[in-house]
């Protein structure tokens, strides 16, 4: 069953990918150069808000919350798919004492007025469960969808090095 399945998606994909598109719309007419630049300003504010939370006594779990949607779908920096609960148990559970999130560079990518991909980087520095600090480099990619006027992470996935 998942093999159809897989199957399937990567047929459709690639079926897509290989049908000459229709020009009857496109997302830059509707959507101003200035328009983008202060979406994308708030896109990467929004990210940063996301990042920085960890280091919140409840790790972020309000940001989080209203950050990610109700149907994300991602994977985690260890390689694990989550969903929004997932990803809310993880942050309750964690046992690190983070003290400090460096923001890294951001890019920002249109595909359509209510859809963009943000990929950048942050590193953490803490203490984790024994008292040792660390210090890791997250890298990621989020998908962030408006929806009724609020944006959302609808999915996501990193790689963190130590």
């Amino acid at each position: 069953m998942k093999k159809t399945l897989l199957f399937l998606i990567i047929s459709t994909s690639l079926m897509a990918c290989s049908t000459p598109a229709t020009t009857t719309e496109t997302a830059s007419t509707t959507t101003s150069t200035a328009n983008k630049a202060e979406l994308e300003t708030k896109l990467k504010g929004i990210e940063a808000a996301w990042n920085s939370s960890r280091t919140d006594k409840d790790f972020g779990v309000k940001v989080v919350d209203e950050t990610v949607s109700d149907d994300f779908s991602g994977f985690n920096d260890k390689g694990m798919k989550q969903n929004k609960a997932d990803v809310l148990k993880a942050l309750a559970e964690t046992k690190e004492t983070i003290t400090e999130i460096v923001n890294g560079d951001m890019s920002v990518t249109f595909y359509s007025d209510n859809v963009a991909s943000i990929v950048g980087s942050h590193v953490t520095k803490g203490k984790d469960i024994a008292g040792k600090a660390f210090t890791k480099t997250t890298f990621w990619t989020d998908v962030f969808m408006e929806r009724n006027g609020k944006w959302q992470c609808i999915a996501s996935g990193g790689s963190t090095a130590p």
